[in-house]
């Protein structure tokens, strides 16, 4: 809540900063600026809600094996293991956020994001230390450059469940409980731009790798992450990105040997994707293709958490069909620890979306998991989603 507060506190310098009239070197002086034009000119909100409804049905051929730990006075043993075939159904709000963007003058302007489950996401100042796009700096809390996926907004991707499974653990999205959640963003300082007529763009950053979730950096040591776009055309990217550092565990990873809760670790990450967007079809019949453009998009990831490698790929297609209509569908490998047997999942994910406005659509996808881990063997999900988003 405190830092809620603060937050706020800044959002509203920033309001006040928007509403003073630029100097000479910002455009020049304006006879009678209203305040109100000027915080409607420089200040945004924008939000999105996902939300639906989730079907889960176990593979009777690949049932989840559980083990009860049983106390003895020599400490905890094994017991026998116990055999369940678990189906779930349920409705949920996947994201919740709100987010705004205050234009201080024309070379800084300052970011704030806020899930609705209490968490603030993001808060960040931007800096133009040479115009045109050239080279910025960011400080604050944001999304880290890591991955082909990581970077875009859930808005705008194809899947239900977002990222793939190796972005997901990988980036520290989720599913890695001794990093803990960290939605994809840490706190540091980032440099980026967009040189060679904007053929290339780089990221440079120095973050505390731990995420955004912890109060604080749990250890003395820094983590540093680099990004290169290349840009052959305005439809066609190349993208190599990595990260190297020290992680704190937070807890017990089932994925990961010999790393105790609270013990440094050294945390290394590398990816190489591609993707392809078409610029579209503008008429007079569905304004929507120019946003919904064909996609392809394929990576591979992998990464090192002490001396436990994982490493996977994937390949995302999506297609529009119709007016307002677009297949997606997706192949995802990610082997959790290749030195451990049964840590290999394999997703695939076929379905339909439709936009009835702009960024507001619906869909539908059927996922089939295959899993090798006796733990969660292998299932079936239907997942329905609504997004609304302005």
């Amino acid at each position: 809540m405190r830092k809620l507060i603060i937050t706020l506190a800044a959002c509203m310098m920033a309001l006040a900063a928007a509403a003073q009239p630029p100097s000479e070197s910002e455009g020049g002086p304006q006879k009678n600026p209203s305040i109100m034009d000027n915080i409607f000119k420089r200040f945004m909100v924008k939000g999105y809600v996902q939300g639906g409804y989730n079907y889960f049905e176990k593979d009777e051929k690949s049932p989840t094996i559980s083990y009860q730990m049983i106390q003895t006075p020599n400490g905890e043993i094994q017991g026998p293991p116990t055999v369940s075939y678990s189906n779930a159904n349920y409705f949920d709000v996947k994201r919740a956020y709100v987010f705004c963007r205050a234009q201080i003058t024309d070379r800084w302007y300052f970011w704030f994001m806020y899930d609705f489950c209490g968490i603030v996401n993001e808060y960040y100042l931007d800096f133009a230390a040479i115009r045109g796009g050239k080279l910025n700096f960011r400080m604050g809390a944001f999304k880290h450059p890591f991955g082909l996926e990581n970077p875009y907004s859930p808005t705008k991707q194809e899947l239900i469940d977002v990222y793939s499974q190796a972005t997901v653990y990988l980036a520290g999205c989720g599913s890695d409980q001794k990093y803990g959640v960290q939605y994809g963003r840490d706190m540091g300082l980032l440099a980026y731009g967009d040189i060679a007529d904007k053929h290339l763009h780089y990221e440079l950053g120095i973050l505390n790798g731990q995420g955004v979730s912890s109060s604080r950096d749990r250890n003395k040591k820094k983590d540093f992450v680099a990004r290169l776009e290349v840009l052959p055309s305005n439809t066609f990217k190349i993208v190599a990105s990595g990260q190297t550092g020290y992680g704190n565990a937070l807890g017990f990873c089932p994925y990961t040997q010999n790393i105790a809760v609270g013990e440094d670790y050294e945390r290394h990450r590398w990816a190489f994707g591609v993707e392809y967007k078409s610029t579209g079809h503008i008429n007079n019949v569905a304004d929507y293709w120019h946003v919904r453009p064909l996609v392809i998009r394929a990576e591979y990831l992998g990464g090192k958490d002490g001396n436990n490698p994982s490493d996977g790929a994937y390949l995302t297609v999506g297609i529009p069909i119709a007016k307002s209509w677009d297949f997606v569908a997706t192949y995802d490998y990610f082997n959790y620890n290749k030195d451990l047997a049964g840590m290999e999942k394999t997703k695939y994910v076929a379905g339909f979306q439709y936009w009835f406005y702009k960024q507001c659509r619906l869909q539908a996808q059927y996922v089939y998991t295959d899993s090798n881990d006796p733990f969660l063997g292998s299932y079936s999900s239907v997942l329905l989603q609504t997004q609304f988003s302005f």
